[in-house]
């Protein structure tokens, strides 16, 4: 698909059922990228908001947002790599492969399953296999 979708005030920056390679943009309290399956995507909110959500599954994605919020948010998060400053850089039910950092006093990953994830702080709740 190829899209870009940007919105510097509170609303979303780009939002679709199915996004692939696209990019949103964001400066508020809202989703730089808000969708339901997200493929190779990147979502940055320079704000308070959440870089990318995905309701259903992130593959291959990136998502980064500035002073509060979440980095990357997903139900199923495959291969994506979350950043923040004080919020969750990654959060997911089930994380796979993926990669979490928080600068400031956040959390860098945050799953209730975790596969082979990584993060400047990681909080696994239940499953926690192949990793440090």
């Amino acid at each position: 698909m190829g899209c870009l979708g940007t919105n510097s005030s509170n609303g979303v920056g780009l939002e679709a059922v199915t996004a692939d390679n696209c990019c949103g943009e964001g400066s508020g309290s809202s989703y730089a990228l808000f969708v339901n399956n997200a493929n190779n995507c990147y979502g940055i909110n320079t704000g308070s908001g959440t870089g990318l959500f995905a309701v259903y599954i992130a593959t291959g994605c990136v998502g980064a947002t500035g002073t509060g919020g979440d980095g990357l948010a997903a139900t199923i998060a495959n291969n994506c790599y979350g950043s923040c400053t004080n919020g969750i850089a990654l959060q997911a039910v089930t994380a796979f492969n993926c990669y979490g950092y928080s600068s400031g006093g956040g959390t860098g990953l945050q799953a209730t399953d975790g596969n082979f994830c990584f993060g400047s702080t990681v909080t696994i709740f239940v499953n926690k296999y192949n990793m440090p």
